[in-house]
């Protein structure tokens, strides 16, 4: 099986312990040690309240197109969590308010993630009237830099509106991001659904280099030119070149779906964790 689904309730509140036990199926005992690379988790590193990120996104009121550049955007003050890189283009068939205001942009404190857990997350919410009428795309990325290891896993959960038949959700599409010889690079295997299948469970999306749950098919991927990623270009295999991985993240995208037509969120991208897993070289 390509993804391995695990249940992410007992990973939001004791991050590394329950960690290394769920991801125990993909690496001997003895290299589970000291191989966690990147986390992005439920401790509470959020000091007062939710922070707006490092770069407020410009506003779009009448237009067909906006862009979040991607670079740096880790929260300036008050986070001490992983810094990371984030990005995101919106396009519209029609003028539209592809606005996402400051406070929808945000490291967000203790959101309620079931009826027991509370997570903090990597919050983007785009609230505005969007026609019916009208198609529009939306592309994110998101990617925390690292001092060069060996890639063994991966492993993320977002909240997605699991029960939600909202277009948008229903073609909304994860995929992993690496770096590697100074070049980005996004998985051609979509990675199914992560979120809340009901009130009281959530699911993380894993996957294993070594184990070979995670496929070596990549398109190449330029965020400084379009968020988008070429996933019809001719994919290549990194092979070696995972032996010197610099950063990782992943790839959102929902293709041509059509507005709620009412004054409420229209696309939204919540991070609930995120861990990478490797060895020093």
């Amino acid at each position: 099986m390509i993804n391995s689904k695990t249940s992410f309730s007992l990973l939001l509140r004791a991050p590394l312990g329950a960690l290394v036990a769920a991801l125990a199926a993909f690496a001997p005992a003895q290299l589970l040690a000291n191989d966690e690379r990147v986390r992005f988790s439920s401790d509470a590193y959020v000091e007062v309240g939710d922070m707006e990120l490092a770069r407020m996104p410009k506003a779009a009121r009448d237009a067909t197109k906006t862009v979040y550049p991607f670079g740096p955007a880790s929260p300036k003050a008050n986070y001490s969590g992983p810094e990371f890189l984030l990005g995101y283009e919106v396009r519209a068939s029609a003028p539209s308010d592809l606005t996402v205001t400051p406070d929808k942009a945000v490291v967000e404190n203790d959101m309620a993630n079931t009826k027991t857990v509370k997570v903090d997350t990597i919050s983007i919410t785009a609230q505005a009237l969007w026609p019916a009428t009208n198609t529009y795309s939306v592309a994110l990325a998101v990617v925390f830099p690292t001092k060069t290891f060996v890639l063994d896993r991966l492993a993320y959960s977002t909240s997605n509106w699991t029960l939600s038949k909202n277009q948008y959700n229903e073609k909304l599409r994860h995929r992993w991001i690496v770096q590697t010889g100074g070049k980005y690079y996004v998985n051609t295997t979509f990675l199914g659904r992560t979120g809340r299948p009901s009130p009281d469970e959530a699911f993380a999306v894993i996957a294993s280099e070594r184990h070979g749950s995670l496929p070596d098919k990549w398109v190449a991927y330029n965020p400084a030119v379009s968020l988008f990623a070429d996933l019809n270009a001719e994919p290549v295999k990194l092979g070696a070149a995972l032996d010197k991985v610099t950063a990782v993240g992943f790839y959102m995208d929902a293709m041509d779906f059509k507005g709620t037509g009412v004054n409420e969120r229209q696309w939204q991208f919540k991070l609930l964790s995120f861990v990478a897993s490797g060895f020093v070289d």
